[in-house]
């Protein structure tokens, strides 16, 4: 999870920025505390959310299908590592289509299959959760 929190603020903002966001995070007391006790399981949670995020930046800046379909896959498996992630990630889905909605617009517009693709990977990483529901 750091790693990919690490290359997300090295694309996001520079590696001076990511080299920082490390260190606070290895050092964060609520992270180490969290992740030693296992709490809810925090170490896989936050290792997909972190992935799934730099794999949308990756997909994002380059339009590789691929990235867009792990991107799908990481967010899929945290939904079903922890269902309440779904709150998180449509907040974040949410805030990005109120701050860039011209740019998610032409994303749908140009990348449509890639997207459907990326959602079609959310589906079948939560596939066992959502057959083991109905």
């Amino acid at each position: 999870g750091l790693l990919f929190a690490m290359l997300w603020a090295d694309r996001m903002l520079g590696w001076p920025i990511a080299m920082l966001c490390g260190a606070l995070m290895a050092f964060d007391p609520s992270l180490l505390f969290a992740a030693r006790q296992d709490w809810g399981a925090v170490g896989p949670g936050l290792g997909l959310r972190c992935a799934g995020f730099y794999l949308m930046v990756v997909w994002w800046h380059s339009s590789r299908m691929w990235a867009a379909v792990a991107a799908g896959l990481a967010f899929g498996l945290l939904l079903y590592h922890r269902v309440d992630s779904a709150l998180f990630l449509g907040i974040a889905g949410l805030a990005i289509i109120i701050c860039q909605p011209r740019s998610v617009l032409l994303a749908l517009r140009k990348r449509f299959w890639q997207v459907a693709l990326g959602g079609t990977a959310i589906v079948i990483a939560t596939a066992p959760m959502i057959s083991s529901a109905l």
